[in-house]
């Protein structure tokens, strides 16, 4: 889900803005083939139908550690998609040293003291 994604939000087809485009391009053939096209996303409100559910958040390379420091940090919000995810008992944020470069923290415990329901591992 990308910034501005509705916390309420349903399973939806939705058309690829530019940034998504440009990241799906090398596995569709090129910007030429990705520009235009729509793309399945599952919405916050059905991956958090379930509270019981385990979810796995995966994030590897420094490109996405202000992301990740956003959704495990920043208050909730909209204008972060994934903290959204952060409440539910079994949420696990799976990241790569340089998806948490930008952490305060790289230990769970000090993350998880800090803001209050959140699961590292």
């Amino acid at each position: 889900n990308r910034a501005g994604s509705r916390h309420d939000s349903r399973t939806r087809l939705v058309a690829l803005n530019y940034p998504s485009a440009a990241q799906a391009a090398g596995d569709l053939g090129g910007i030429e083939y990705s520009r235009g096209k729509a793309a399945v996303t599952i919405g916050l409100s059905t991956i958090t139908y379930r509270k019981d559910a385990t979810v796995l958040i995966i994030a590897a390379g420094e490109g996405k550690a202000p992301m990740v420091s956003d959704a495990l940090t920043a208050p909730t919000s909209e204008a972060v998609p994934a903290s959204a995810l952060r409440v539910l008992e079994g949420a696990r944020f799976l990241v790569s040293r340089g998806a948490a470069k930008l952490l305060p923290h790289r230990r769970a415990e000090h993350l998880r003291a800090e803001r209050g329901k959140l699961k590292l591992e």
